[in-house]
């Protein structure tokens, strides 16, 4: 793997790094529901992704809440990164479809442990991703849910090429934590402004901008934090 990866993270490594990463890498490709994590499960293997979006949720008695989204700015090594055998976390693929590079977790710790500057960028992804998810979490108890699904909306079009994201009604209301038929009400208000485009397993991105003056405040912190931090936007950095 000598060609450039689109993943951002990587992209932030040193070149010597990167190369230490992506030659111990294996691409991959998943469908929706794929699971690459489960909660107190040992996590064999770290992945950056290419392309789509994988989610982050905790299991609750009655249902999942999705509580952090990555895509092509990030992977799933905060744990590792961190020290922790385990997460209390299950991670899927969210979009129909994925790519991925993958590596074992001891692999990369012994491939990047040595290189201070390398760990340092992937410590700081860490800390980006717990903002998004304090963001989360300050957006359910904050904002209604126009303005979640607003959020919601344009957090995964940073993480997808062209203005098409690929899910369901239901899916959405399923991270979102609220019933099926409140996503339909907000997604109708969002597309009767122009915003968007909607069907039963599509939504078209029509105007930005108007759905970052729907989400104000509840989007941006994290975003904000990640180019901080890596140096780059999700967006703007495709």
């Amino acid at each position: 793997m000598n060609a450039m990866p689109r993943n951002f993270l990587l992209r932030a490594l040193s070149r010597e790094g990167r190369e230490q990463v992506l030659m111990r890498c294996d691409s991959v490709s998943l469908s929706q529901g794929d699971l690459l994590g489960d909660a107190g499960q040992p996590m064999s293997h770290v992945y950056f992704v290419e392309s789509g979006i994988l989610s982050v949720l905790f299991q609750l008695p009655d249902r999942e809440l999705e509580v952090g989204i990555c895509g092509r700015e990030g992977f799933t090594g905060v744990p590792v990164v961190l020290g922790a055998a385990q997460t209390p976390f299950q991670i899927i693929v969210q979009s129909p479809a994925a790519t991925v590079l993958r590596i074992s977790s001891d692999v990369l710790r012994a491939a990047l442990g040595p290189r201070e500057e390398d760990m340092t960028v992937l410590r700081r992804y860490c800390f980006a991703f717990l903002t998004q998810v304090a963001a989360n979490a300050r957006a359910a108890a904050c904002f209604t849910l126009e303005q979640r699904l607003a959020r919601w909306i344009l957090m995964a079009h940073d993480r997808t090429d062209g203005d098409v994201i690929h899910l369901s009604h239901q899916f959405l209301a399923e991270m979102l934590g609220v019933r099926r038929a409140g996503v339909t009400v907000a997604t109708h208000v969002l597309e009767g402004s122009g915003y968007i485009s909607a069907s039963r397993m599509t939504i078209q991105v029509r105007n930005r901008d108007g759905l970052l003056g729907v989400a104000g405040s509840s989007y941006g912190l994290a975003e904000a934090e990640y180019e901080r931090l890596i140096g780059c936007a999700p967006r703007l950095a495709a």
